[in-house]
């Protein structure tokens, strides 16, 4: 009995280990989908072997910090004391890869000036042939403070302008590379991708790139979610010395094939600037008590992800930049005609000739006066001799 009651014991204890075992593997089988889960399957993030560098002149500097996915690199480059001209520091990845599952590429970036980045993207096919952003190409730039609007930007001159202190993603679709002469081709295996930073003479930059993604099924999603928009109306407006003005603003969106859509915008102001007030019609008032020198515009469709937007210059009439300058005091004489001159050296003059003649006619009017007081006592003293005469005259 003792020994069955053994058995029983040591077959209890092997049932507790495998229903233990059991849960603990089911309990990983669950969590294996769920970290799978918490990343986006059509992201790829790469993880470059080695980042180099070149630059046509400028002190440039490459910092890489971090560990695989978490791995950032921050470029400076000082063009202090060079000549007048336009550097460029053209930071790389000259790992080879096959990117036709791929139809887009984003990167983390951060501008650590306050001023504008001028930057563009390169994948390089061969060495005859590589694509990046031209004029007619654009880019996403989605800011990392969740209350800001993603944005849609156009390359000037070859290059895309991130705003001052940004922080955030840039996302290109491979549909927006092209040639140097404008065309599109096909993307397979390329043997490098970079990011190129120009800055001009006496200018030093500095920015922060990470988690560079390639991306799969990303345009077919953006199509949906970000449209051009492009706001119109006055870039110019004086500043009114009382009360306040309104400007009426609209706004004009089409998909990115430009086919219209038939969307209503929403205009807003990204700031609280004193005396500056827009309605989401687009009705904007500028009242007197403004300071600002200008206002950023911005509209909205409620399908959009991104805003269009539009800088407004404000200009003060008290201002130097108004064109409406004050004479001084001394520059009045160069100002008048020679007549208008000969005036004010003369008004004294003119001063004392006028009361001189008012002078010389009181004395007439009094002297006139007296005489003809004279005249009058004269003519009743003779009037009357002549009725006492008279009189007499009549009694004899």
């Amino acid at each position: 009995m003792k020994q069955n009651g053994f058995i029983k014991t040591k077959y209890r204890k092997s049932l507790f280990w495998a229903i233990g075992l059991s849960i603990c593997l089911l309990l990983s089988f669950l969590t294996i989908p769920v970290s799978a889960a918490s990343k986006d399957s059509n992201a790829v993030q790469i993880v470059p072997e080695q980042i180099k560098s070149w630059n046509d002149g400028a002190d440039v500097t490459v910092d890489t910090t971090g560990e695989e996915e978490s791995t950032k690199t921050t470029v400076t480059a000082d063009s202090t004391n060079l000549k007048k001209g336009y550097y460029s520091s053209y930071l790389y990845d000259d790992t080879r890869r096959n990117v036709s599952a791929y139809d887009g590429i984003r990167f983390h970036v951060e501008n650590n000036q306050d001023t504008e980045l001028k930057m563009n993207l390169t994948l390089t096919i061969s060495k005859t042939v590589s694509v990046s952003l031209l004029d007619q190409s654009f880019a996403i730039l989605q800011p990392d403070d969740k209350t800001e609007t993603a944005s849609i930007l156009y390359p000037e001159n070859g290059t895309l302008m991130v705003p001052g202190d940004f922080s955030g993603t840039l996302y290109a679709p491979f549909s927006q590379l092209l040639t140097e002469d404008g065309r599109r081709v096909s993307l397979t295996q390329i043997q490098s991708w970079g990011v190129t930073a120009v800055e001009s003479e006496y200018q030093i930059i500095s920015y922060t790139i990470g988690k560079i993604e390639f991306l799969k099924n990303s345009e077919a999603a953006m199509r949906g979610q970000y449209y051009f928009i492009t706001p119109s109306g006055d870039t110019q407006i004086t500043v009114p010395h009382t009360g306040s003005l309104i400007k009426n603003y609209q706004a004009s969106v089409t998909d990115l094939n430009m086919k219209p859509q038939d969307q209503t915008p929403e205009f807003f102001l990204s700031g609280t600037d004193t005396g500056i007030t827009i309605t989401k019609e687009g009705q904007l008032e500028i009242s007197s008590d403004c300071t600002a020198s200008e206002v950023t515009i911005y509209a909205k469709t409620e399908q959009s992800l991104n805003a269009g937007k539009l800088q407004v210059q404000l200009v003060h009439e008290n201002s130097q930049d108004s064109g409406v300058l004050v004479p001084d005091p001394s520059e009045v004489g160069t100002i008048l005609p020679p007549l208008y001159q000969w005036l004010g050296h003369s008004f004294t003059w003119i001063q004392g000739g006028i009361l001189t003649a008012f002078l010389l006619l009181a004395a007439l009017i009094s002297h006139w006066f007296e005489i003809s007081n004279r005249n009058y006592y004269s003519i009743r003293e003779e009037y009357e001799r002549n009725f006492h005469r008279n009189k007499k005259e009549e009694k004899l």
